[in-house]
Parts: C-alpha cells; structure tokens; sequence
C-alpha cells in the first residue's frame, strides 16, 4: 500500500504558505513535525498493528525564493539534516519499522530549523517536541458498510463515508480528521480531499467527484496536536494515526466477476483461488486475499451465493 504521506504534509504546507503569501512579503510560513501511524483496512476493521512508520519535519516559506536551503538539527544529534526543497517547502520523510524506533530517531526536546540563502538570508526557528508521545487513542475505522459499499461505488453518485468517533490526549490543544481519495497505482495528485470534525463519523462525497472504472485507496487521519500561531508563522507538532482502505469505482472498463487473477479468463486457476477464498468463508480471516476478491456480491464472506455466480462465469471462460 502506498500511504502518501509526504504529500500530504507537502500539501498542507502550500495550504499554509499560500495563506501567509496573502501579505506579499518574504516570511516563514510553517515549523512543524509530523508522527504517523499507517494501518490498512481489508476486511470489516482494520489491522490491529499499524504497518508504516513515518516522521516528516517540514518548514514552509511564501514563495520559493525566500529561502535557498534550510538544515534541521535534532535532539541528542551530532550533525544537521539538508532538508530536501520542493516549491515552497523543506522536509524529510523518515521511515521507520517501528514506532519504538520513529519515535527514538526523532525524540523528545528541541528541533532547530536553519534557513539559508534567498530573500530572508539566515533564520532559524526551534520547536520543542513534549516527552509524551500525543497519539489519537483510536485508530481510525471505516464502518463495515462502508467497507463494502466501497468495494464498487457508483461515482455517478453520492457516497457517504461513515467511520469510528475518536479523541485523544489532553494536552493536545488541537484536534481534526481528514480524508484524502487517490489513485492506487500512479503518482496522480489527490482526487478529494476534505477536513473533518473532530465529533464527525460520517462524510459525504459528492456525485461526480471520483472517476470512473478506478481502483483507489481511501485513507482516514486523526490528528493530534500541538500547535500556535506567532507572529505569522504556524508552528506545529501533530501525531497522527491514518488508516488505508481500497476502493473500487465502476463505470469504463467492466469488472469480470470470477476473473480472480486479471489474466482476461475465468477459467481453473481461478476455480483454485476462489476455491482457497471459499474454505476461508469470512472475508475478515487473515489468510483471504487483500481485498476479499471472490466475494462478488460484498456481503463479507464467500459462500454459495458467490459460487453460483463464479460457475456462471466460468462457463463463459472469457471476460465480456
């Protein structure tokens, strides 16, 4: 699964620069550091363990030629990082195989950014990263019928997303959801993007947003943080859970029911998967395929229902 987090850290550091380039002038926009947990969905809930680990310092400028480079020191370190220049932004995408280990190469106390060259000259500016780790205490959940609404959603109209209520650690003084739909395969920027209440558990896209005959992923955040305004500059420390789920949208190229391994045929190497997904029965065993494939009818497990139409479409042989 490809979680994207670099770009949307990158996304909401143009958003931020964006606003602060309101005033025409040459500034810092954005500090921050990002924590986040990713976990894929393919059955009725999520995994249990998250399976991505990223750490994303950022530091946004108005415009691209306020700054030419910018170095990030952290806590306990003996050198500085080069963070990497993307339009208006600086950052760094960290990944870990654990959150024991994220959250030890990027630890508690001061983080000092050092802007070079450009418009603005030298600048340097500091976040502190408390010794609490401010996790969201849930990780985020599409509902089991969102689930396999969304394993064939008509984008010709509206879909409702419903998913789990959340909260978080106190001492966060900020708090907020989002979801981002983009294509699962290719680089292609975020085909919807939306902010969402911390109290929401559902939210609606509208008919026409997605495009037709795509395989997609959905993916749900909570965030947690900590962050202040002063004088312009949004600095922030978030901690995120963030939840993958695939989605499928109908409309170009028909979906050949019983076609389990794409090949154009529905013949017994088919009749070999679907028989392995049938012995399983619920589409929420760990050993059924990503995405529950032979349940053709997406009502969470491979019964009899989903045999009748798999032999109608063997006895065709060749997909339509």
């Amino acid at each position: 699964m490809v979680y994207r987090s670099a770009q949307r850290c990158l996304a909401l550091g143009y958003f931020v620069a964006a606003i602060a380039s309101i005033g025409a002038r040459a500034q810092v926009a954005q500090v921050s550091l990002f924590y986040s947990l990713y976990y894929n969905q393919s059955g009725s809930e999520p995994d249990a363990t998250p399976s991505g680990f990223f750490t994303t310092p950022l530091f946004a400028v108005t415009d691209e030629a306020d700054l030419d480079a910018v170095r990030l020191t952290i806590p306990g370190s003996e050198g500085d990082i080069d963070l990497t220049k993307q339009s208006t932004s600086f950052y760094l995408t960290d990944s870990a195989s654990s959150e024991e280990q994220m959250l030890a190469s990027f630890p508690a106390g001061e983080y000092t950014f050092r802007g070079q060259g450009g418009i603005l000259g030298s600048v340097v500016y500091t976040l502190i990263r408390p010794e609490s780790a401010l996790w969201p205490y849930e990780i985020p959940s599409f509902s089991p019928a969102t689930y396999h609404a969304a394993q064939q959603i008509d984008p010709n109209s509206e879909f409702v997303f419903e998913f789990n209520a959340w909260d978080s650690d106190p001492l966060a003084n900020y708090r907020y959801g989002a979801l981002y739909i983009y294509d699962y395969d290719s680089e292609e920027p975020f085909f919807y993007s939306a902010w969402l209440g911390n109290g929401d558990t559902q939210h609606f896209v509208p008919a026409g947003t997605l495009p037709q005959g795509r395989h997609l992923v959905a993916q749900l955040y909570f965030a947690s943080q900590i962050n202040e305004t002063v004088e312009s500059v949004y600095s922030v420390i978030s901690f995120e859970r963030a939840t993958a789920m695939q989605i499928y949208t109908s409309g170009g190229t028909p979906v050949c029911v019983g076609d389990l391994n794409g090949d154009g045929f529905v013949d017994d190497s088919d009749f070999v998967d679907f028989v392995l997904a049938y012995n399983l029965l619920d589409c929420a065993d760990p050993g059924m395929p990503m995405n529950c494939p032979a349940d053709f009818n997406f009502d969470g497990i491979v019964d009899d229902a989903d045999f009748v139409s798999f032999v109608f479409a063997y006895n065709q042989l060749v997909c339509p």
